[in-house]
């Protein structure tokens, strides 16, 4: 249970998420979602859906983080996949993005 919990902190924190907005979201306050997360409670599948509704991630995304769970059967065989990992800095992330993605780049790199 503690690394679904160490996972949902590294996904809110990757997503700028405050753990107040969380909290509030799940009907609860900031010190009672802080308490349970570190005193690495058990979590119920319905809050674990519901942490995952609000990062915005699939359930079994949170539970194998940082790998992404992709399932084969949604896999075309004729399409070709090239998978790349980066590791940047957060000021650089949007222009690698916005890089590879080839969306136009309108501001300079640092």
């Amino acid at each position: 249970m503690e690394n679904i919990l160490k996972n949902i902190e590294a996904l809110r924190r990757e997503r700028g998420i405050k753990q107040v907005v969380i909290a509030e979201a799940l009907g609860v306050k900031q010190p009672a979602y802080s308490n349970y997360i570190t005193r690495n409670s058990d979590i119920y599948f319905n809050r674990l859906s519901q942490i995952a509704n609000i990062l915005e991630v699939p359930v079994i995304d949170i539970i194998t983080y940082p790998k992404k769970y992709v399932d084969k059967e949604s896999i075309r065989e004729e399409t070709e996949r090239v998978s790349v990992t980066f590791e940047v800095s957060p000021d650089k992330k949007d222009y690698l993005l916005k890089l590879v993605m080839g969306e136009k780049i309108t501001t300079k790199i640092k």
